[in-house]
């Protein structure tokens, strides 16, 4: 197994939509693992109880970093700052059509590709049990649910037989 770390874009990307994740309550079925809300539970915005995706950034930066770190055996740079976060990101997760079953857009398989990937990257002795990177890991499960359950092959199966 290999480990990368990933560009600001990316993971920026991965916060935002978490934090859309975390924050919508429009599609019930379509949210976050439970613990993850506990693993970010600092992330949010002052005074509120929405999560800002500028406070996930940072968490998951050092996520990455410290599972980069600790494959590689690199000297911890307690110096180092977190980049930037950039401005121009996709937002990929939004509010979805519904007919029956959300329409799952184009948008949504990219998160998920690039929320696995970025699963796929820490997941390194260092981080791979952490609250964090179970609670992604759970997260992406669930997305992998909700996709299935919007699949009309999925609902026209028999239930039993």
């Amino acid at each position: 197994m290999s480990c990368m770390m990933l560009s600001p874009a990316h993971i920026a990307t991965v916060a935002h939509g978490l934090a859309y994740l975390l924050n919508q309550s429009e599609m019930c079925q379509l949210s976050a693992a439970g613990e993850l809300y506990d693993a970010l539970s600092d992330c949010k915005y002052p005074h509120d109880f929405l999560y800002d995706d500028r406070k996930i950034y940072p968490v998951l930066y050092r996520h990455n970093e410290l599972a980069y770190e600790g494959r590689y055996k690199v000297e911890l740079d307690e110096t180092d700052e977190v980049p930037a976060m950039p401005d121009n990101v996709p937002h990929l997760l939004h509010h979805l059509s519904y007919n029956e079953h959300y329409f799952l857009d184009t948008d949504f398989f990219k998160f998920l590709k690039l929320l696995d990937c970025f699963i796929y990257q820490c997941e390194e002795q260092a981080t791979a049990d952490t609250n964090l990177q179970k609670a992604l890991v759970k997260t992406s499960i669930r997305l992998y649910a909700f996709a299935a359950h919007q699949n009309a092959e999925y609902s026209a199966a028999p239930w039993c037989i």
